[in-house]
């Protein structure tokens, strides 16, 4: 995504697929998109035009000092294993989604939002 690549119509691709990608997800009629991709995947999205709510999904893990940050290696793991648990458990619902405990990790209620679920480990 990250490759300059001018088209006759776009700076970037970004540019080019943004409006394609979110009108897409618009015509899948959801009444919720939960982001697990990358942040450099869904700066193509363009959420203010989405017509569905957007939940985004953030794995953290516990450093050295005690806080909790996202590690982009363990996190890009932890997407694809919670994009598994939603197909395997068919999940409808973001409150289905608090349930999820693989890779020893868990839903952080104190660390969430509305638009935001926070799983720590």
């Amino acid at each position: 995504m990250k490759t300059k690549l001018k088209t006759q119509t776009a700076k970037d691709l970004y540019q080019f697929w943004g409006p394609k990608i979110t009108d897409y997800l618009n015509q899948a009629e959801a009444n919720l998109i939960v982001n697990l991709a990358s942040e450099e995947y869904f700066k193509v999205i363009q959420p203010k035009n989405l017509k569905a709510d957007l939940l985004n999904i953030a794995f953290k893990q516990k450093r050295p000092n005690g806080q909790y940050k996202i590690v982009p290696i363990y996190a890009k793991k932890a997407r694809g294993t919670m994009t598994n648990f939603i197909v395997q458990n068919q999940i409808q619902t973001s409150q289905q989604l608090t349930e999820f405990k693989e890779d020893n990790y868990k839903f952080s209620p104190q660390d969430s939002t509305n638009a935001e679920l926070v799983f720590i480990r």
